[in-house]
């Protein structure tokens, strides 16, 4: 593609001075909890470096680190998190850093919000040409990451669209922080209605039954996968694909108000309502079962399974299962006990979980809209095609 005049393409090498760090020694003491702040791998979280978890003292500077100033990229080049991740973020006063993290302390003609915004545009390609091979521990090839090569406007240009897009990040991280105050509150409600009402706690089994039926229909039911966050999904509009095998034969059937949950996977809260279909199919790796509606509300029970403390619960079952895969099976999971208040009272806390969710749901849409919306403009704006 032809570039705007005065844009060019350089390297990242180019664009200022690189700076990499390391880590004083643990058991001098008099190396650390000073006031010069030090940040690793797990502090580089969002665009703006804010704090960080560990300081030093001048000596442990002086003995192995280095001071980056304000206003430098700070870049994650070992972790874990390179398995999907490049973070990138702009440090707000100077900082010493360890080994995993390198920065660029950008020169004179080059803005740093631009180049934060072109390295985050481009945060899967920059995994995929720059990552090291073969490594226990995933980790950036720092000459080629040096390599990699950037669309630089003139200056003032660069300016504008740092700016144009800095607006929208204030946007979404207000969105982000309102998402988790709510995310907060939503835990708080979990927490005070389920816990701190009156109840008589029984088994699961005392009002619910394990289903394995077939159908002799399966062709013309919507298969369900079971999501961390969503319940049961239609699996192939919520993957965009199909995931699932020819041969549905031998998948469940799981009918309206009946619950499923991934028996190798429930450890991470993978457990679903089906309130979509009369009838649905699921694979066979799923356990269903129905309950006694006229005991327990479906949704009052479904919160209640989701809520953080009964994911706890699973985790803690299948760790110590006998199955080599973790898995939770019925036997096991319905010897689980959970509290039941009268079923009005149930369907009252129903009422209000569901509607704390919807909010939230509402919001993390707005989320994944400004997102969206954000990454077509920099795909405009950080090629040239539209100006600012």
């Amino acid at each position: 593609m032809k570039l705007p005049d005065g844009w060019r393409k350089i390297r990242l090498i180019d664009c200022g001075r690189w700076v990499g760090g390391s880590t004083p020694s643990k058991k001098e003491s008099q190396y650390w909890n000073g006031s010069i702040p030090w940040a690793s791998s797990q502090d580089i979280k969002s665009r703006l470096l804010q704090k960080t978890t560990y300081s030093l003292t001048e000596d442990g500077l002086r003995s192995s680190s280095n001071l980056i100033p304000a206003n430098s990229l700070l870049m994650v080049t070992r972790s874990g998190i390179l398995r999907h991740t490049f973070p990138v973020t702009k440090t707000l006063f100077a900082v010493a850093i360890n080994q995993d993290i390198k920065a660029l302390i950008p020169d004179k003609d080059f803005n740093v919000d631009y180049i934060q915004a072109v390295l985050l545009a481009e945060n899967f390609d920059i995994l995929k040409r720059c990552s090291k091979v073969g490594t226990t521990v995933e980790s950036i090839e720092f000459d080629v990451l040096k390599s990699y090569s950037i669309v630089v406007p003139p200056l003032p240009e660069q300016r504008k669209i740092a700016e144009f897009l800095g607006a929208w990040d204030e946007a979404i991280e207000k969105l982000e922080q309102l998402i988790a105050a709510k995310e907060k509150l939503h835990n708080y409600l979990i927490n005070e209605l389920f816990f701190s009402v009156t109840g008589i706690m029984v088994a699961i089994s005392d009002f619910a039954q394990e289903i394995s039926w077939k159908s002799t229909d399966f062709r013309t039911l919507t298969v369900l996968s079971c999501t961390k966050y969503d319940g049961l999904v239609d699996s192939e509009k919520y993957f965009g694909r199909r995931v699932y095998g020819s041969d549905l034969s031998k998948y469940k059937t799981v009918p309206y108000g009946c619950f499923a949950y991934a028996t190798n996977h429930i450890e991470e809260g993978a457990i679903g309502l089906q309130m979509q279909y009369d009838l649905a199919l699921i694979s066979p790796m799923y356990t269903v079962f129905g309950i006694d509606n006229k005991r327990v509300d479906p949704l009052y029970l479904f919160y209640l399974l989701k809520s953080p403390r009964y994911v706890r619960e699973f985790k803690k079952r299948t760790e110590g299962s006998v199955n080599r895969r973790g898995g939770l099976h019925w036997h096991s999971f319905s010897q689980i006990k959970v509290k039941l208040p009268d079923v009005e009272i149930q369907k009252d806390i129903a009422k209000i979980l569901k509607y704390s969710q919807s909010e939230l749901d509402l919001l993390n849409k707005r989320l994944a809209a400004l997102q969206k919306q954000k990454c077509g403009l920099m795909q405009k704006l950080l090629t040239g095609s539209w100006r600012v």
